[in-house]
């Protein structure tokens, strides 16, 4: 068989050739936007936040508002990290619930955390299930509950975009506000206020008789009057009679010498008795979390209570004297110094906050706990001074710092003008 050579123009064949480069880098473009995909797809989604539609008044209840993130169908959301900032003036923060928004998982499959700085909220949420079981669509991520603290307007608003950060199978998303990215919050006449008028400041001082040579400062004082939930309600002290099938507290306590979040330890455990007179009604250890500011919090399910408005709680921390507290939000004037007798603490069904913040539980009665700060917590801590021991800073470190020094010696000597458990 004999092949004959095709003669190409010149011309020809130089447009031939240009036609089949054209083509391969084409080719090879589209299997280049391809794999881009398929590798960077974490710039082909966004989410857009939005405050839902109830009217934050305080009114019938709404006291509340649901932050929703947007996505597109089938775009999935696993993660999530939004802060957002309230108008600290009219109103304050009381809690936040990610059970009543279920538009992510909840149980064991989920973990979510809040800290509250100034008048920013941080909320992060994470999903532990496959990519088919993660939510898509309207998302309802949390519910913010307010305290009402002073009429007149303000507004929810999404900000520090910047350090959003949610996140799903096809990677981190973008954010994008719509107007409606503001929420009015309006309180008018009528709205029954929690009030935060401040005491006079008191700042006794003493100084211990033994070395090392310190000075024991009190701080100042808290805000008092702020009337309890049956004060508000104007319920007489006493029981209603029944039982609350689900009663949901929020606690949140200050522990002596905390005062911003500790450098030493995540959670800790406190033991939390709910007592009517005599009787006990429900003991547990209860694991709490720190926040930016000192505060501890946990939230706890009670189940079958007697409805009533005459609890009292106990409460013993690991290093701490144990506390009774009878009102929703009680306050002291010099810090440590609160105590009470009657109960008159008011639960009802569903969500309750217990705020202990503006309280100080006293520390001392250090492991292994006997009931009171005594000779042995005082020589201790003394002697441990400048410890960096991981045993020593367990047992003596009273306010979380990682060593023991001059400022436990004199919380130490501070809880002993009370001294006992109460």
């Amino acid at each position: 068989m004999k092949f004959q050579l095709i003669y190409l123009h010149p011309s020809l064949k130089n447009t031939i050739l240009i036609l089949i480069a054209i083509l391969v880098a084409a080719g090879g473009a589209s299997y280049m936007y391809e794999y881009s995909q398929k590798t960077h797809a974490s710039n082909a989604w966004s989410v857009t936040p939005l405050f839902g539609p109830t009217a934050v008044d305080f009114k019938n209840d709404r006291d509340y508002v649901d932050v929703v993130i947007q996505t597109t169908i089938g775009e999935k959301m696993s993660y999530g990290k939004i802060i957002l900032q309230y108008p600290q003036r009219i109103m304050s923060f009381k809690n936040a619930d990610t059970t009543s928004c279920m538009g992510m998982a909840t149980g064991s499959t989920h973990s979510s955390s809040v800290v509250e700085s100034g008048d920013k909220i941080t909320i992060i949420r994470d999903t532990f299930v496959s990519d088919e079981e993660l939510p898509d669509g309207a998302i309802c991520f949390v519910r913010l509950h307010f305290f009402p603290i002073s009429f007149g307007e303000g507004e929810l608003k999404f900000v520090d975009l910047e350090s959003w950060d949610i996140q799903g199978p096809l990677g981190p998303a973008g954010v994008e506000l719509e107007s409606n990215g503001v929420k009015k919050v309006t309180i008018t006449n009528g709205t029954p206020l929690i009030s935060q008028t401040p005491s006079p400041s008191v700042k006794p001082t003493a100084k211990p008789t033994s070395p090392p040579s310190v000075t024991i400062s009190i701080s100042p004082t808290r805000p008092i009057s702020s009337p309890s939930t049956s004060e508000l309600s104007g319920n007489p002290t006493g029981i209603h009679g029944g039982t609350i099938p689900l009663a949901k507290i929020n606690y949140r306590i200050k522990l002596q010498g905390v005062t911003s979040l500790p450098k030493s330890t995540g959670s800790i455990n406190m033991k939390i008795s709910l007592q009517q007179e005599s009787n006990t009604i429900d003991s547990r250890t209860i694991a709490f979390s720190p926040t930016e500011d000192g505060t501890w919090i946990a939230v706890v399910e009670y189940h079958n209570i007697p409805q009533a408005n005459n609890f009292f709680v106990s409460i013993k921390g690991p290093k701490h004297l144990k506390m009774k507290v009878c009102e929703n939000t009680p306050n002291e004037r010099i810090d440590g110094t609160y105590q009470c007798n009657t109960g008159k603490i008011n639960i009802t069904a569903g969500e309750n906050m217990l705020d202990f913040s503006n309280i100080f539980m006293l520390a001392g009665d250090l492991p292994i706990q006997n009931g009171i700060v005594d000779s042995v917590d005082i020589a201790f801590v003394r002697s441990s001074i400048g410890s960096k021991n991981t045993g020593a800073v367990a047992r003596g470190d009273v306010n979380y710092d990682g060593i023991i020094d001059s400022q436990d010696y004199t919380i130490l000597v501070n809880a002993l003008s009370y001294k006992y458990d109460r």
